[in-house]
């Protein structure tokens, strides 16, 4: 029993977690872009090594 409830507790906070930053990266379209800039970059850079 308080195994389940100490497993819901942990459930709710990584969901405020979560939230927290899903609002954050919401309210930041600059950090969207770099991110995806970022990725971008790096799936152009992989074959590049492996070849």
């Amino acid at each position: 029993m308080q195994n389940k409830l100490q497993k819901e507790r942990s459930q709710s906070c990584y969901e405020r977690k979560v939230k927290k930053l899903s609002d954050f990266w919401n309210n930041c379209p600059k950090l969207q872009a770099k991110i995806t800039i970022d990725k971008w970059l790096s799936q152009i850079k992989k074959p590049m090594k492996r070849g």
